[in-house]
C-alpha cells in the first residue's frame, strides 16, 4: 500500500510540473524607481514654469500642496502611478496633478486630457495662476522674479476668499502661507532649491475680508530672488495670441486700454535681471508703458466715483514703484498718487 501512495503522489507531482511547463511564466515587474520619476517629474514642472514666467520653485511648491506632485492615483505598495485612475479632489471637481477644478463638465475632450495628459493639465494651472497674478492686489513693482510679489496670486490660485486671510482663522496656515512655508524647506527628494520667503504679516491685512482688489502693497522685506530663467525675448516679445503666447509684456501692453498695467510686471522683471546687458530696448517699452498707465489713470480720476479713484491711484502707484527713468513722470506719478487717495 505504501509503495502504491507512494507512485501516486509522485505521478501526481510529474503532473503537476508538466502542467507549470505549458503556463506562461508571469513577467517580473521592474521596481518602480521614485526618484527618476520625481526628477522626469519635476523638470517637466520647471520648463512649464519658464515657459510662462512663472518662478518654478512657487510652482513645485502649488503643485506639491495641489497634489502632491501626482497626475494619478499611486499604487499603495509600489508607489507606481495607476494609469488608469487620474487623481480627483475630495471636492470631486479638482483634477489631476494642478487639481484643475475650472472647465465645463460637458466638454469631455477637455475633461480627458486634464486627467490623462499632465502637460496639459500643468499648463492650464500656469494660465490660472497669471490669470490670478493679473487680477489680484499689485505687490510691490511687479517683479515677476521676487517671490514675495506672488503672494496675493497663490492666495486667489486657491480661493479669493477670506478663509484664506490669515486674521480669520488663526487655528490653522491659510493656503498661500502654506506654498510660501514649502519654498523655505525641502519638502520633496527632487526639489533642492529652498530660498525662503516672507510673508506678508498678518497685522497689514484686513481682519475678515480679502483685500480689495484695487489695493496695492510694498514688497515684504527682505526679499528673495527666484529661479525663474530670464529670457528676455518672453518677457518683451509677443507673437500675439492666447495661453504662452500672452505670458509677456507686449501682448499685455497692446491687449486692452489698462494693459500697461499688466505688462510692466514682465518689463521690470526683464530690466532688473542682471541677465538682460541692455536696457535700452526694455526702457522705451516701460517709459511707454509709463505714458499709457498715467493716461489712464487721469482718465479714471475724471470718473470722480470711488472705486474709479482707488484704482487710479494703484496706477500712479505702480508708476511709483517702476525704475525711475524719467523725473517728471515720476513726478506726476507722486502728485496724481496724492490726489487720488485724497479723494477715496
Amino acid at each position: 500500500m505504501k509503495i502504491h501512495h507512494y507512485t501516486k503522489v509522485m505521478a501526481v507531482l510529474i503532473m503537476g510540473l508538466f502542467i507549470m511547463q505549458l503556463i506562461p511564466a508571469r513577467p517580473v515587474l521592474a521596481a518602480f524607481d521614485q526618484k527618476a520619476y520625481e526628477h522626469k517629474l519635476g523638470e517637466k514642472i520647471e520648463d512649464k514654469a519658464n515657459e510662462y514666467n512663472i518662478p518654478p520653485v512657487l510652482l513645485k511648491a502649488v503643485v506639491w500642496m495641489e497634489s502632491g506632485w501626482k497626475q494619478y492615483k499611486t499604487d499603495p505598495t509600489t508607489g507606481q502611478p495607476l494609469l488608469d485612475q487620474p487623481l480627483i479632489g475630495d471636492d470631486g471637481l479638482g483634477i489631476g496633478i494642478m487639481q484643475i477644478s475650472s472647465y465645463d463638465p460637458n466638454d469631455k475632450v477637455t475633461v480627458d486630457r486634464l486627467k490623462n495628459d499632465v502637460d496639459y493639465n500643468l499648463e492650464v494651472g500656469c494660465q490660472i495662476l497669471n490669470q490670478k497674478w493679473r487680477a489680484n492686489p499689485k505687490i510691490g513693482n511687479g517683479d515677476r522674479d521676487v517671490l514675495e510679489n506672488w503672494y496675493f496670486a497663490v492666495w486667489g490660485y486657491n480661493s479669493w476668499c477670506s478663509s484664506n486671510n490669515p486674521n480669520f482663522d488663526t487655528d490653522k496656515s491659510t493656503y498661500q502661507d502654506a506654498v510660501f512655508s514649502l519654498m523655505g524647506q525641502k519638502y520633496n527628494s527632487a526639489i533642492t532649491f529652498a530660498p525662503g520667503v516672507t510673508k506678508i504679516p498678518k497685522s497689514l491685512l484686513p481682519s475678515v475680508n480679502p483685500p480689495s482688489l484695487s489695493s496695492c502693497w510694498s514688497t515684504p522685506t527682505p526679499t528673495h530672488l527666484s529661479d525663474l530663467v530670464i529670457d528676455s525675448k518672453s518677457l518683451i516679445s509677443s507673437g500675439g495670441g492666447h495661453d504662452v503666447d500672452s505670458a509677456n509684456g507686449d501682448y499685455w501692453c497692446n491687449y486692452a486700454r489698462w494693459g500697461s498695467y499688466n505688462a510692466l510686471g514682465y518689463y521690470i522683471t526683464a530690466y532688473n535681471s542682471p541677465l538682460v546687458k541692455d536696457k535700452t530696448i526694455i526702457t522705451q517699452k516701460i517709459l511707454s508703458s509709463y505714458g499709457k498707465l498715467l493716461a489712464e489713470a487721469d482718465a479714471l480720476a475724471l470718473e470722480g466715483t470711488a472705486s474709479s479713484y482707488a484704482t487710479a491711484a494703484k496706477y500712479y502707484w505702480t508708476v511709483q514703484q517702476g525704475p525711475s527713468l524719467d523725473p517728471k513722470i515720476s513726478e506726476r506719478a507722486r502728485a496724481g498718487h496724492l490726489s487720488a487717495l485724497s479723494e477715496i
